[in-house]
């Protein structure tokens, strides 16, 4: 599962999430824009930066790390400082870390405990001990959790996200949960998903409003009888590659595609080379 991508998704989509993890107000979201930059002139590059439009909100550098690092201060802080030494847009500034289990983190080492302060370190695999109504952080949750406890989860969610007042806002919700369960469940089929879930609801998400006109449109240029089944099967071969470019515009790597959608490898390198 790539789990960055989904991270990132989320800070982009529904930045709510991320606040509401600070323990910040959902509202606050509004006076920030995430970003993810390169420092000039050398081979770093932040993961990501919710940058401020206002001097009485500090800027958030922020770093998913879900694999072992012992130089991960080394690393993070030397890029944070680059970008500093280069941005005049920065003023108060904080590092929110998102780290899967505490053994992946090593200790902040002396020489940078005198920024202790300006360090938030959140540990995913502990959300589920939360008592939340937050829908941010429990999305956050289905990330993280095993995969079996997903059907507990799953459920609550897109009751709560079917409920929300704003349409387009309820829409992108079930969305981002159908692509986590996607990600989550990758060598399942979407009927596969579906029925474990319960999630007919989905079928007003884009992903499968995309891979339902795509079959049909293929099953009308077919023709009848014949042309029925053979759009059918069009139909079929059609959501597969829809399905697949949703996966590499997430970085989901070739192989990953592959198992999911039962595409070769290379259908899925000439979609890439026609993006």
């Amino acid at each position: 599962m790539k789990t960055d991508s989904i991270f990132y998704r989320i800070f982009q989509e529904y930045p709510a999430a991320f606040f509401e993890l600070l323990g910040e107000s959902p509202e606050i979201a509004q006076h920030y824009q995430f970003t993810s930059v390169e420092v000039k002139q050398t081979a770093f590059r932040i993961d990501g930066i919710f940058v401020s439009d206002t001097p009485n909100n500090p800027s958030l550098f922020v770093e998913v790390q879900f694999q072992k690092d012992n130089r991960f201060f080394e690393r993070t802080i030397s890029e944070i400082f680059l970008f500093l030494g280069q941005s005049e847009l920065i003023g108060n500034w904080r590092f929110v870390i998102w780290v899967a289990k505490r053994n992946m983190l090593p200790s902040l080492p002396v020489k940078y405990q005198i920024i202790q302060p300006n360090i938030s370190i959140f540990y995913l695999d502990e959300l589920a001990k939360r008592e939340t109504r937050s829908l941010g952080i429990r999305i956050i949750n289905l990330v993280v959790c095993d995969p079996d406890k997903a059907r507990d989860i799953v459920p609550a969610l897109i009751s709560d996200a079917r409920n929300m007042a704003d349409s387009s806002t309820q829409t992108m919700m079930l969305d981002l949960i159908e692509t986590i369960l996607t990600y989550k469940f990758a060598k399942l089929s979407y009927q596969e998903l579906t029925t474990m879930f319960g999630l007919s609801e989905l079928k007003q998400t884009r992903v499968y409003q995309e891979a339902r006109e795509e079959g049909l449109a293929a099953g009308k240029a077919a023709g009848k009888a014949e042309g029925k089944a053979e759009g059918k099967a069009e139909g079929k071969a059609e959501t597969k590659l829809i399905i697949a470019k949703n996966f590499l515009n997430l970085g989901i790597s070739i192989e990953q595609i592959s198992v999911a959608t039962g595409l070769s490898r290379s259908e899925i390198e000439k979609l890439q080379r026609q993006d």
